[in-house]
């Protein structure tokens, strides 16, 4: 009985452990705000609070980039009090650096406006990573997004561990099967 209390253990602790392996920390973006490329080829914005009523929200939930390409992001804070801001991993493997772009209120950006712009430089692959805002409980409430660039990833969000989930399950059917 033991063993397998055990058993069941160590098998839950690896899918957590790989599931987690394949993230990278929130504080490991690139904090600098520095401009990753020059000359954009693409335009996007992206509003933080549209409605300026305080809630945790992006206007949009996909934004969609070209492979290899230098994009101009325009990111708006709406929020009268509220800090919000635009956070993409650093995805050591693919060369992208990602970004952090943060605005305390819409007054916090360039000259006093709502608005900061950044340039980045996306890599020449098919993949989607997250863009979310970082400001405690934020994309816990909804504050995120997927950024799809070329065609995007075949499956979105898709780690080792999703494999791992059915073996886990197979692994406990025995289990399962002696207790009926």
């Amino acid at each position: 009985m033991k063993l397998k209390f055990i058993l069941i253990g160590v098998l839950l602790f690896s899918v957590l452990l790989l599931s987690n392996s394949a993230v990278v920390a929130q504080d490991d973006h690139h904090e600098d705000e520095t401009e990753q490329c020059t000359d954009p080829t693409q335009t996007v914005e992206i509003v933080a609070d549209p409605d300026a009523d305080g809630s945790l929200n992006y206007d949009k939930t996909e934004i969609i980039l070209d492979k290899n390409a230098c994009v101009k992001i325009i990111f708006k804070n709406k929020a009268v009090i509220t800090a919000h801001d635009f956070t993409t991993d650093a995805v050591a493997d693919d060369g992208f650096e990602g970004i952090h772009v943060h605005m305390e209120n819409n007054t916090d950006g360039h000259e006093g406006t709502d608005t900061k712009e950044f340039h980045l430089k996306t890599p020449d692959l098919d993949v989607t990573y997250k863009f979310y805002c970082s400001v405690t409980g934020h994309e816990e409430a909804g504050m995120y997004g997927d950024m799809i660039i070329g065609e995007g990833s075949s499956l979105p969000g898709f780690t080792l561990s999703f494999a791992l989930i059915p073996l886990f399950f197979l692994a406990l059917l025995p289990i399962i099967r002696r207790k009926t």
